[in-house]
């Protein structure tokens, strides 16, 4: 019997490999949790992309929209962090934390991220956040440093002719739109 994973996913271009690489080992489900992206159409087509991947998959989704861009903005702002590393470090934080705690209450043994396949991420923070998670709940991290593969990961969308950003995901990273 395998393993059950709750894998966050940031978008569709990030899972392929992620998924194919830890699909022998684990019995994944995917969780959408990203009140980061922005604007509400961007977080729209890239839902709707993943939405498609997945299904061809036969991967079950988990949706979670339960805090708001307009959440998120205000708590980056009020808190004066909108530059990186720290505004990514909190973003991080909140959408590894909300993974690990379903995880915990919904009897999974395992939790990572799809971010892992981007080499546009801060794999240092993401890396610390979920091992720091991990002590906390009990629940083990699962690095993979996909980088390396992130452009097959791309291109298998590009093919399925399916939704590519531009962008990392926050308002702040929104360049020439």
């Amino acid at each position: 019997m395998k393993n059950k994973l709750l894998l966050h996913t940031c978008c569709a271009p990030c899972s392929p490999n992620i998924i194919s690489s830890l699909k022998p080992e684990f019995e994944i489900t995917p969780l959408w949790f990203n009140p980061n992206i922005y604007p509400e159409q961007e977080y729209g087509n890239r839902l709707s992309a993943l939405k498609q991947y997945l299904s061809e998959l036969q991967l079950p989704l988990i949706i979670n929209n339960d805090y708001t861009a307009g959440q998120w903005i205000e708590h980056i702002e009020n808190n004066n962090i909108t530059a990186e590393p720290d505004r990514c470090r909190f973003c991080y934080q909140l959408r590894l934390k909300k993974t690990v705690e379903l995880a915990d209450s919904t009897g999974f043994t395992h939790f990572s991220t799809t971010l892992l396949s981007s080499p546009y991420q801060k794999h240092d923070l993401i890396k610390q956040t979920g091992e720091l998670l991990e002590k906390e709940y009990s629940i083990k991290f699962v690095y993979t440093d996909m980088r390396k593969d992130y452009f097959k990961g791309k291109d298998i969308i590009r093919l399925k002719k399916l939704y590519l950003q531009k962008y990392c995901g926050c308002k702040y990273t929104v360049k020439g739109k």
